[in-house]
């Protein structure tokens, strides 16, 4: 886009698409950032005398606040599609035994097996649904799946994720 004073509010010369999808965080931004180059080195290519007259922006410009903290605490009182969501940000996170857990995969199930925020296996109910979770990041720990965290847990294996969880 050409700049202009305003924040990402200029004519365009050149744009692509793609679907978001249930793609996580640095898929996609992997994905952009190929589709970005690709654009660039395209327009370049042709030189500066070969550049397209760019096109204005239709719509008004939209701000996308940063995502906070808060935001990040996965509530398990909530749809299970919405929590999914936040895990595909990288940085959701939740507490087990009252360790924090950070949850980077999960798959969304339509039916709960329990109570929000109650664990059966790699499965934790939600408010709708439940996740299974596919890939977790313990306190303390690398980047597991929850079968080998619980095997390291032995006999001390939460039954609650979240604020229900504790000692």
């Amino acid at each position: 886009m050409r700049l202009e004073p305003t924040l990402d509010t200029g004519p365009v010369y050149a744009h692509a698409q793609t679907a978001v999808d249930d793609k996580d965080l640095e898929s996609l931004r992997a994905e952009l950032v190929a589709l970005g180059t690709a654009l660039l080195v395209g327009l370049l290519a042709a030189g500066p005398g070969g550049m397209p007259e760019p096109v204005p922006q239709v719509g008004e410009p939209t701000y996308a606040r940063k995502v906070t903290d808060d935001e990040l605490e996965l509530d398990f009182a909530r749809p299970a599609r919405d929590l999914a969501r936040v895990v595909r940000l990288g940085r959701a996170r939740t507490t087990a035994n009252g360790r924090r857990m950070v949850v980077r995969a999960c798959e969304v199930l339509d039916a709960a097996p329990g109570a929000p925020g109650e664990l059966l296996g790699d499965v934790v109910s939600c408010g709708q649904g439940a996740l299974r979770l596919v890939v977790i990041v313990p306190e303390g720990r690398r980047a597991m799946a929850p079968a080998a965290w619980r095997r390291g847990l032995r006999d001390d294996v939460p039954t609650h994720l979240g604020a229900t969880s504790g000692p």
